[in-house]
């Protein structure tokens, strides 16, 4: 089943600005994140709000990164229905 990422985003040194950036899986998420993570003290003071993801028939979860066995690893969220 393929799913659209969303990770919305907040650029805190250009007054609050937010943005989403669209990715096609997983592994291009995570990569993002830690690109962003890594270069988080020499640029724009960015912060990820949320991430989310959509499946073709509209049902969304929301995810979280976390640090796992040395590897960043992408998580999702149990949400109450």
């Amino acid at each position: 089943m393929n799913r659209l990422y969303v990770i919305v985003e907040t650029n805190k040194s250009s007054y609050n600005e937010q943005r989403m950036v669209t990715h096609n899986s997983e592994r291009e998420v995570i990569h993002y994140a830690g690109v962003l993570a890594s270069r988080g003290g020499l640029e724009d003071d960015i912060e990820i709000n949320r991430i989310f993801s959509v499946d073709e028939y509209g049902d969304v979860d929301h995810h979280e990164i976390e640090f796992k066995k040395g590897k960043l690893v992408l998580s999702t969220l149990i949400t109450p229905k």
